[in-house]
């Protein structure tokens, strides 16, 4: 089961991301600042008709009898300015609230404070009224916002205007003209298209950075690709694109690749040239040994030098690997198998081949040939019989070799694919060998793109599996072969 990761693995990924976290906040940010900037706005014409009907209802209420303000508060009552009476000692509390208008509101909620000189809008709202009607200059007016501790929303006006008190049987009794008032501290024009064309831009900018960060990667995953194909074929120069840091490590990784291709085509041209020039004075040796007349001598040596020839031939196989000149062309692979395993049965060994008749696939056909003998060639000589087995999938060639030999200790399972690695310690090419037959197999695999591993089976033996993809992107001897 994938664990799922937060933080993307891949640089174009990360960079993405974080202009988004970016971009994210500075939505959030300029939202923040939009909404504390509207507590500014008021609508002029509406301020205007809340003042002249707040001085109307002062008067009014002023005016009438104690018994009479709560009815006329009422009829003063508008769907956008709801007018209500409050007395102190009137039976208002949490249980008994006042009425303001169609609204009922608790008793203490209208207990409000001086209009806060830290809140910029109320106070302007405040100018704003005691500009308009004069009257409400004289009068102790007292705004708040609607919210969490009143009614309505943040954009909402609730205030109250003292009436002169006065004294009654009760003692002094002191009263006020509460008031709620809507669409006064609206939202600014166009608030909402705003904040659409903000997080529009938003998306442009997000989407467009992102493209650029895909471009600014591209190159980079050339230069990826590039370093994993090191080891599969001639080095591919990379066009130095991008960023200056990008290309300066572009050109870098290609005078590497050089001087590496130049270190290795030295090594492999000495050691071949050696190998090669070895083969005349084993043929020198094998002729001086065809004149001997002492038999036993003669075959000793002759053994001796067969074996030194099939080491020289080993050497030169494996060297040639990279520098082969086959080329590719159209190859049936269920065929050379076939005929494989015919020429093992014909030599009295068993050797079963299971597949399909036919299965053409593009390779160099002598190089791979040589690497299904090579398999086949070892299930015999360890085990009793070699098993082959062909088939292909939407994405692959598989080729199966197993056999029921000893199998091989699990810690040398990778490692027997290296040149010049053997499980045996004996130098006898008929037990151990070079060490160079499957190194062989898996150079000429992965030249085709394909892959080789050893495994174990559960039954005892040993299996060898081929895969070879369909649909590989050829490498540049490919294409020029």
């Amino acid at each position: 089961m994938k664990r799922f990761h937060l933080w993307p693995r891949g640089l174009i990924g990360r960079v993405t991301l974080v202009l988004l976290l970016a971009t994210l906040l500075e939505f959030l940010g300029s939202t923040i600042v939009y909404e504390q900037t509207e507590i500014y706005y008021a609508d002029d014409l509406a301020v205007q008709r809340v003042a002249e009907r707040l001085a109307l209802s002062y008067r009014v209420l002023m005016a009438a009898e104690e018994e009479e303000r709560p009815a006329l508060a009422k009829r003063l009552s508008s769907p956008d300015l709801q007018i209500g009476w409050f007395a102190s000692g009137a039976g208002t509390s949490p249980s008994n609230p006042v009425q303001i208008g169609t609204l009922s509101v608790p008793g203490n909620a209208l207990s409000l404070p001086p209009t806060s000189p830290r809140d910029a809008g109320l106070l302007r709202m405040q100018g704003l009224l005691i500009n308009s009607q004069d009257l409400l200059e004289n009068v102790e007016l007292r705004l708040s916002r609607g919210g969490r501790s009143l009614i309505g929303t943040r954009r909402d006006l609730i205030g109250t205007m003292r009436l002169p008190g006065h004294v009654d049987k009760d003692g002094p009794r002191d009263s006020a003209i509460v008031f709620f008032a809507t669409g006064v501290l609206g939202r600014l024009p166009g608030f909402y298209g705003g904040l659409l064309s903000a997080a529009i831009l938003a998306c442009c900018v997000l989407a467009a950075a992102a493209m650029l960060v895909r471009t600014l990667g591209l190159p980079l995953r050339t230069l990826a690709q590039a370093a994993d194909a090191i080891g599969h074929g001639p080095p591919v120069q990379i066009k130095p694109s991008g960023p200056r840091e990008v290309r300066q490590v572009a050109q870098a990784f290609n005078a590497m690749q050089t001087r590496i291709s130049h270190l290795i085509n030295d090594r492999t041209q000495a050691l071949a040239a050696v190998s090669h020039d070895l083969r005349t004075p084993i043929q020198r040796l094998r002729l001086r040994a065809s004149f001997l007349d002492d038999t036993e001598a003669q075959t000793a040596i002759e053994d001796d030098l067969d074996e030194m020839e099939a080491m020289v031939s080993s050497v030169l196989a494996f060297l040639a690997g990279d520098t082969d000149p086959e080329k590719h062309r159209p190859a049936d692979l269920a065929t050379m198998l076939e005929t494989l395993v015919d020429d093992a049965s014909d030599a009295g060994q068993l050797a079963t081949y299971s597949g399909p008749e036919h299965c053409v696939h593009t390779v160099r056909p002598v190089a791979m040939k040589r690497a299904f003998a090579n398999l086949i060639g070892n299930a015999l000589k360890y085990a009793s019989r070699a098993d082959v087995t062909l088939f292909s999938t939407d994405h692959n060639i598989q080729i199966l070799i197993e056999d029921n030999g000893p199998g091989i200790p699990e810690a040398e399972l990778e490692n027997v694919l290296e040149p010049f690695r053997r499980i045996e310690v004996s130098r006898n090419r008929d037990t151990g060998g070079m060490g160079l037959g499957l190194a062989i197999v898996r150079q000429i695999v992965e030249r085709e793109g394909g892959t080789i591993t050893l495994s174990n089976r559960t039954g005892g033996g040993l299996q060898a599996k081929i895969v070879l993809p369909l649909h590989s992107t050829p490498t540049k001897d490919q294409q020029t072969g």
